[in-house]
């Protein structure tokens, strides 16, 4: 009796074996893809020049004002921009444009995607201000954006823009907080697919002062690193600098700056205990920080 259990749980070992080995293995490796999203670069704005700057001649483009256009290899580096804004295919590398004005300014930013909430924190709406918002939708349908401007006053009640499809629009940023010194832009888009630039113009009577892309921020943070500055301006002509924050909540709160460098990491006397009104824009000034 012995004998046979062993033999009948024998034979079932083997017969089990042999289905197994006869089921269809499966791959145990797993496979990573990555898929970048288009960019977007905008337009030269105003009598300004525009060239893109692709980080290689294989990628592929079109105007943003011909969304029937297939994406085209132009086998070149750079891009003069006449026909307004454009479409870069997804890349793991960076696209740049260039703007200038002849004999006036020079500016840079990076081309990105498309992002429902993008805030800048500079420009002003002033006598001195020409700076502008620029919206570009990439869609094939109206897009609906909302604008909060917040300055030293607080916020001002949004504005909703509409963007009509493959095309962009130029807000003069005077128009939506006028006087306002300080100014910081809460840009977020409502419906379709949206990217958006901030181009700082400063004029000072008839002279041109210059201008800038302000770097967009995605998301309010308790903490931000600037990761480098320029102490020096030629010989022995120190740059100024100024920090313009805000809390975004609806309660005050209080902020610190703190200086890493290769002495050590500190915080400047008068900079640890920095008292903020809710949604007030604050600018501090810390040029007598050593900065190295």
């Amino acid at each position: 009796m012995k004998e046979t259990r062993a033999s009948i749980a024998l034979l079932i070992f083997i017969i089990t074996l042999h289905i197994a080995h006869l089921l269809p293995q499966t791959n145990t490796s797993t496979e990573v893809t990555k898929s970048y999203p288009a960019t977007v670069c905008p337009g030269a704005v105003g009598e300004s020049r525009a060239t893109a700057l692709l980080p290689n001649k294989s990628l592929g483009i079109r105007e943003i004002n011909r969304p029937n256009a297939e994406l085209r290899r132009n086998d070149q580096g750079t891009i003069v921009m006449n026909n307004g804004a454009i479409l870069v295919a997804g890349s793991p590398a960076t696209t740049n444009q260039i703007q200038s004005r002849v004999g006036r300014w020079t500016a840079a930013l990076n081309c990105i995607a498309s992002n429902q909430t993008s805030w800048f924190v500079g420009g002003t709406a002033n006598v001195t201000s020409q700076s502008k918002l620029i919206l570009v939708n990439s869609g094939l349908s109206d897009a609906i954006v909302d604008v909060t401007s917040y300055s030293e006053n607080g916020p001002v009640p949004s504005v909703p823009i509409t963007v009509k499809p493959s095309s962009e629009k130029v807000i003069r940023v005077d128009s939506l907080d006028p006087g306002a010194n300080r100014v910081a832009l809460k840009v977020e888009t409502r419906s379709g697919r949206v990217v958006s630039y901030l181009l700082d113009e400063r004029v000072r009577g008839l002279n041109n002062i210059g201008a800038d892309f302000v770097a967009p921020v995605f998301k309010a943070e308790t903490e931000l690193v600037i990761s480098a500055l320029p102490v020096k301006l030629g010989g022995s002509n120190n740059i100024k600098h100024t920090l313009r924050i805000m809390t975004t909540g609806r309660v005050d709160a209080t902020a610190s700056v703190e200086v890493v460098s290769p002495e050590g990491v500190f915080i400047p006397v008068g900079y640890g205990d920095i008292s903020l009104t809710s949604q007030e824009v604050k600018e501090i000034d810390i040029s007598e920080i050593d900065l190295g």
